[in-house]
């Protein structure tokens, strides 16, 4: 696994599509949205949320039909998609409402935190060899903003932590069925390392819940 050290990380540039969604890439306190042979982790299971008014609490219940993301490389050279560490994801799901993933720097509306994301010190690849694949599972659940005006009056606008500015908040909600759109950025390998600056991007759309495994091929 090839790795790159930053001096701080944006999940919203390494991803490579501007963040997971709505919310930003990757991790933090509420959940991952996977990295190469991950799973979105995220919120399953962790029931609807009880603070603050109605508009700002996550419903999110966890019982939803996964869908697996197959990555596939059926080029000559070997390709490399971002891991998830940090927060940087080389995919991204948008919902036909425009709402994405959960990611690891979300601001839960419904709760307070003491701390902020701390910086991040890199980011690593997950290499693709011809013929090979790698997959990312999606839990069925999505990351809503919060208007950063009306989400003041959410508890998490009521105690930031250190070093950390209030710039909106997320909940989490079910997918409802619909047309989905998943978005994946390869990038090629050049000797030691892979190349940012070109990355390579396949769009598929599918159909939730019936399509529970998604092809994504390369290059």
């Amino acid at each position: 696994m090839l790795s790159l050290c930053l001096f701080a990380c944006d999940p919203a540039v390494f991803n490579g599509i501007g963040g997971t969604g709505g919310s930003g890439g990757g991790a933090g306190g509420s959940g991952s949205s996977g990295g190469a042979g991950g799973s979105s982790g995220g919120a399953g299971g962790s029931g609807a949320a009880s603070g603050g008014p109605e508009f700002c609490r996550s419903t999110a219940l966890g019982a939803n039909t996964p869908v697996t993301i197959h990555v596939r490389n059926t080029g000559a050279t070997s390709l490399g998609v971002l891991d998830g560490m940090c927060g940087a994801t080389s995919w991204r799901l948008t919902s036909p409402e425009g709402w994405g993933l959960p990611g690891e720097y979300d601001v839960m509306c419904d709760g307070s935190s003491e701390s902020c994301p701390g910086i991040c010190d890199g980011f690593a690849f997950e290499p693709i060899p011809p013929g090979a694949e790698t997959t990312f599972v999606w839990d069925g659940i999505l990351s809503q903003d919060v208007d950063p005006h009306a989400g003041k009056e959410c508890p998490a606008a009521e105690s930031d932590g250190e070093y950390c500015t209030f710039r909106g908040c997320q909940r989490y909600l079910d997918a409802a069925p619909g047309s989905y759109t998943v978005e994946v950025h390869a990038y090629n390998e050049r000797g030691d390392h892979y190349d940012l600056g070109s990355p390579i991007v396949k769009t598929v759309t599918f159909d939730y819940p019936e399509q529970t495994d998604v092809e994504v091929a390369f290059p």
